[in-house]
């Protein structure tokens, strides 16, 4: 369990849902294995964007966070400076090799993400902190990752085109739907902060029931653009299962481990091909 609270709490576990997000998407648009150096790139972006809001907010602010992730980031902030830092090195790596075309598209996916993970209690008044608009939450987040898994494999392989928009659509529906299950968890506490998000609005069930129906659109999409049927069963019968069984008192793990775990199932297609 020490391995996998490291692994996860550190967000490598979710970066390689990131790159594995990205791989299965390149091999359905018809680029074959993806290049290191992108999922280098990818790895290491997402390790830098996931650990900025516990770094920044400090260790301090973690301590006195009831949150058991919290508390294990202020008895291993060293471990996430070291990891952070790391990460950096090896975006240096990956960054060099973009097109400027690249450079373009994640410029306004950079600035999205800094505005969403940025401590509340620190930086100027005015900064616009996008976590607080109504609703927007999820839809960022959806949106964030399709263009990881759908809208930047398009753009490597100069593809636009219908089987790319049901790709992207499909990868939308997939993360809006094992996202609820963490506005489920954060229900009570997004309340108390006057967040307005889907279940704090209209509660737990309805919001599952959006989410099982996100997950088979999801499905049906996926399949439309090309991935392999027997493989977007695995993924999205599991996702239907961990969305179902979620609860607020479900442990942390279940759902940065298990539900964002699912992205990794994602590196499967690349072998169905």
């Amino acid at each position: 369990m020490k391995l996998v609270r490291l692994l996860v709490y550190t967000n490598l576990w979710i970066s390689a849902g990131a790159a594995a997000l990205f791989a299965g998407g390149y091999s359905v648009l018809g680029g074959g294995l993806p290049p290191l150096r992108t999922l280098t790139f990818l790895f290491c972006a997402t390790t830098l964007t996931y650990n900025l809001h516990w770094l920044l907010a400090g260790k301090e602010y973690c301590a006195h966070r009831p949150e058991e992730k919290y508390q294990w980031y202020a008895r291993h902030t060293y471990l996430g400076w070291l990891i952070f830092e790391l990460a950096l090195v090896g975006e240096i790596w990956g960054v060099a090799g973009l097109s400027w075309r690249e450079w373009l598209y994640f410029g306004h996916l950079g600035a999205i993400a800094v505005l969403y993970n940025f401590p509340e209690h620190r930086g100027p008044g005015w900064l616009l902190r996008l976590r607080r608009i109504p609703f927007l939450k999820i839809f960022l987040i959806a949106y964030l990752w399709a263009t990881v898994g759908a809208g930047y494999p398009a753009l490597l392989l100069n593809r636009i085109d219908p089987v790319t928009l049901l790709w992207f659509a499909g990868i939308f529906l997939f993360v809006f739907a094992i996202t609820l299950p963490f506005d489920i968890r954060d229900m009570e506490e997004d309340r108390a902060h006057e967040l307005k998000t889907i279940p704090a609005r209209w509660g737990m069930e309805i919001s599952k029931r959006i989410a099982l129906l996100s997950a088979g659109l999801a499905g049906v999409f996926m399949v439309g653009a090309g991935a392999t049927w027997s493989t977007t069963l695995v993924i999205t019968a599991a996702a239907i299962l961990l969305i179902a069984g979620s609860h607020q008192k479900r442990p942390e793990l279940y759902f940065t481990g298990l539900i964002d775990g699912l992205l990794v199932l994602f590196v499967l297609l690349v072998y169905s091909y």
